[in-house]
């Protein structure tokens, strides 16, 4: 049976896949092992990432050695050679994952506040009003996109439904839209250092999603990454719901502790897939000081308003 066509990413779609993906009906729903998925998700499959059981218990892609669907040869020559369409709206796309229309449609953060990466009115120069009133540690930030569709729902996909091969997809789109002041960043020889997660929770959910958008960065911009300088220290709530006052207490500085062998004198850059309010990248920042950084830049993947 041929796979079919995935349909348009969109709110409120009908039927979705295990994978979480808004497909065709004729997947009933996507919750038995035969669910076929489009051709353009095999290729992504194929790039060497395997399935393990997501939280609602269905089966999605995780790090492990083997897939979750039965791939032929048949479906990854099509892939391959013959239907290759994009991840987002299904259209042909030969030239990458994401065809020139959706790419075009993507929420870049335009207005940045030149410190925390909040997005601003347009017209509006200098720094927010937040930043004003209280500067953060680290000398600046940026943000490649802004948190709305469909790379709010990509990000959730990758963190909350094991679709770990979407990972390289968000981590080229980090690399695509670096930071304005990264080649002057580069004379400092920066290490990449990726927001810890708690290893039970990194257990729970299979791999760090920061440490894998890192890989993607680091391969296409030739950047080091640097593992173990900081690590967190205990296990706390999920940050999502939460207000910025409980984020706060959430992330305090004692949450984290950096490694003084490995961060004294150098210049990091910290990488995260989400800002929010800033708390988790200033509690991060605060610790890689205590320990010696000489200097701590912060790049996430997408802002929240």
């Amino acid at each position: 049976m041929d796979p079919p066509a995935l349909q348009s990413i969109s709110r409120g779609a009908a039927t979705s896949c295990c994978h979480g993906f808004a497909v065709a009906s004729s997947c009933a729903g996507g919750r038995d092992s035969s669910c076929s998925i489009s051709p353009a998700h095999v290729g992504l499959l194929v790039a060497g990432h395997g399935s393990g059981p997501s939280p609602s218990g269905n089966i999605g892609p995780g790090p492990g050695p083997c897939v979750g669907h039965i791939m032929t040869w048949r479906k990854l020559y099509q892939w391959m050679d013959l239907d290759r369409r994009c991840l987002l709206c299904a259209a042909p796309c030969r030239d990458g994952i994401i065809c020139p229309g959706c790419d075009r449609d993507l929420p870049l953060n335009r207005n940045p506040c030149p410190v925390c990466a909040m997005p601003l009115p347009p017209g509006h120069r200098g720094l927010c009003a937040a930043c004003l009133r209280h500067r953060p540690r680290f000398v600046r930030a940026h943000c490649s996109l802004l948190y709305a569709f469909p790379v709010d729902r990509l990000i959730h996909q990758a963190k909350y439904r094991r679709c770990f091969e979407l990972l390289p997809v968000l981590g080229g789109l980090m690399a695509r839209y670096p930071p304005p002041w990264l080649e002057e960043l580069r004379g400092e020889k920066p290490l990449l250092v990726p927001v810890p997660l708690h290893p039970f929770r990194q257990l729970l959910r299979g791999y760090n999603q920061a440490l894998e958008l890192c890989r993607s960065v680091a391969r296409d911009l030739e950047l080091e990454i640097a593992t173990g300088v900081v690590s967190r220290t205990r296990h706390t709530a999920p940050q999502q719901g939460l207000d910025a006052a409980r984020r706060r207490r959430n992330q305090s500085a004692t949450l984290f502790r950096a490694n003084p062998v490995l961060a004294k004198g150098r210049s990091l850059l910290v990488v995260d897939d989400v800002m929010t309010t800033g708390a988790t990248l200033e509690a991060v920042t605060r610790s890689l000081l205590r320990a010696g950084a000489s200097g701590v830049h912060a790049w996430c993947l997408a802002r929240a308003p």
